[in-house]
């Protein structure tokens, strides 16, 4: 049970921290085509023609992110995280438990899945990988293509097919 939450926790990090990169990405863009939008309607510049472009784009950019909400999306996985994590802390609290303890402990486990989206597949697998790796279980590495990795925080590419160990 503590390897899946600490995979859980893992996973959330990583959404998090990609929310949090998409977030600061088109603010930074924001900030710099407005600041070029204001400083291509000066009087004396050549380039007014490019205000409405800068004007236009800072407009789309800001948009996508109002609707993607990546602001919001990294607090909720931040808000996941955390949660794991007490659950986490719970069970090393609870050190060697009986069945009772580990019904409660697995009934705040499927509390927490209920309230989450469905997982992406393929990076659950990286952060399995990595956790595998934390905790010197190297026979339960599963390979992931290049694509695989690229594409993990957007979408589940190929994830119908098994994955295959690393060592088999």
């Amino acid at each position: 049970m503590v390897f899946g939450v600490r995979r859980s926790v893992r996973y959330h990090a990583r959404r998090r921290r990609h929310f949090d990169n998409l977030n600061r990405f088109t603010v930074f863009f924001t900030v710099i085509l407005g600041s070029a939008t204001f400083a291509s309607l000066q009087t004396n510049s050549d380039y007014t023609w490019l205000a409405p472009w800068f004007g236009a784009t800072v407009t789309i950019i800001s948009a996508f992110d109002l609707v993607m909400g990546h602001a919001i999306r990294a607090r909720e996985h931040r808000d996941f995280e955390r949660r794991w994590i007490r659950l986490e802390r719970e069970i090393v609290r609870a050190g060697t438990y009986d069945d009772g303890t580990y019904s409660q402990l697995c009934e705040q486990r499927l509390e927490i899945e209920a309230d989450e989206e469905p997982p992406l597949r393929v990076l659950d697998i990286l952060c399995h990988n990595e956790q595998a790796l934390a905790e010197g279980l190297n026979d339960e590495v599963y390979r992931v293509s290049f694509i695989q990795r690229w594409l993990s925080q957007w979408m589940d590419w190929r994830a119908d097919r098994p994955f295959q160990k690393v060592n088999a």
